[in-house]
């Protein structure tokens, strides 16, 4: 083995780094390891400066420990950037702009048969929901079809138009229940009331003991009084029944003093506490359980007639307030008495009603539509 004799010590970094400075002074730390790898100092320069170069240029062997995303060393780690959108397929888009308008169209169908055709037209607004069924019913025979395909990307396509149906079928199910159910409750409060008394007979100058009394007014929508009439609130009861108290007191004259052809009625909330000491927390009522009513427009007004609109959807617990009174008072009412609701301006009450329902159909629709949208949104992960 030949040994390598002529190698220059004198110019190796190591003895470069042995050999004293200018003035007599001896290589720092620094400096050495500058010297070792090539990059010392220059002579005569602050040995703090070389240091602050060497950490600017770094060694030649280090490694990078830091990224786009921070390192260990300088601090932690960033979490890894990710893409604000996720990118959906066509038919994912197609789904999501299908789950929005699809159940808001059912929701209007329905919604809108019972409340403006169903009075009229009873059997067409019932064809329009069957028609607006149809809709999700071909959804749901749609994804119970066998998925079956010769290549894995048909398979993927298939798969993907079951997925959609069950979702789509399912919230246009649920906008046709809520549309029929919320149109009805409308229709019923509001619209039918409206419609009925605006379509049904006016009768005016009316005593309680005419010939056939109530009888002879069927067809009465509204009705007004002589001003010899009143309502005895003497003889009113409440009674409690599902949902709230019922009022009822007779509409009498001067002739008329136990054969009731004709009741005044009212309805109140039950309590929501028992308790005396919270009782400024109980909703006011028209009526008491004995000898109160105060129910609308009824206090007595000599020579003053008065209009009261004919309820025309009776809830049964009205007639057994009429029979508690019966029992109370000791009166006869005929079977066919008329219930009356007694307004100081009837035009106004009836145009309050239909307002109303108006507002609560409007409303329904801006709902539907702000539900749909959210819940389609919160769901595009499965369209």
């Amino acid at each position: 083995m030949t040994l390598i004799s002529n190698w220059d010590w004198d110019s190796s970094p190591r003895s470069k780094a042995a050999q004293p400075l200018q003035g007599g002074r001896k290589a720092g730390p620094c400096e050495l390891m500058g010297a070792v790898f090539g990059r010392s100092a220059a002579p005569g320069a602050d040995p703090g400066g070389a240091t602050k170069t060497n950490a600017a240029m770094g060694f030649v062997g280090e490694m990078p420990l830091a990224s786009k995303y921070g390192s260990t060393l300088g601090g932690g780690m960033k979490p890894k950037e990710t893409p604000s959108k996720v990118r959906m397929t066509s038919a994912a888009s197609h789904a999501f702009l299908m789950a929005v308008a699809l159940p808001f169209s059912v929701y209007a169908i329905a919604c809108s048969a019972m409340v403006f055709v169903y009075f009229y037209k009873p059997a067409e607004a019932l064809g329009l929901i069957v028609a607006a069924a149809l809709i999700p019913l071909w959804f749901a025979m749609k994804a119970a079809k066998d998925v079956r395909a010769s290549t894995a990307a048909e398979r993927a396509k298939l798969e993907e138009e079951k997925n959609h149906g069950n979702v789509l079928g399912l919230k246009c199910m649920l906008a046709l229940i809520f549309g029929t159910g919320f149109g009805y409750f409308i229709y019923s409060s509001y619209i039918f009331v409206y419609e009925a008394t605006m379509q049904s007979q006016t009768y005016t100058n009316i005593s309680p003991n005419m010939p056939g009394g109530g009888a002879g007014l069927s067809d009465a929508g509204r009705v007004t009084f002589s001003s010899e009439t009143w309502v005895d609130a003497s003889r009113g009861v409440g009674y409690v029944g599902a949902g709230g108290v019922y009022c009822v007191a007779p509409v009498l004259d001067a002739a008329a003093r136990k054969d009731i052809e004709f009741w005044a009625i009212g309805t109140c909330s039950l309590p929501l506490v028992s308790s005396p000491a919270l009782s400024w927390m109980q909703p006011s009522c028209c009526c008491g359980e004995r000898g109160l009513f105060h129910c609308g427009d009824v206090a007595l007004s000599p020579g003053k007639q008065k209009t009261a609109v004919v309820n025309l959807f009776v809830d049964p617990e009205f007639h057994d307030a009429v029979k508690l009174s019966m029992a109370v008072n000791g009166v006869t009412s005929s079977e066919q008495a008329l219930f009356l609701r007694f307004e100081s301006d009837v035009d106004s009450y009836l145009y309050w009603l239909k307002a109303t329902g108006y507002i609560l159909y409007g409303g329904g629709l801006l709902v539907c539509f702000v539900v749909g949208y959210i819940v389609a949104s919160s769901m595009s992960h499965l369209l």
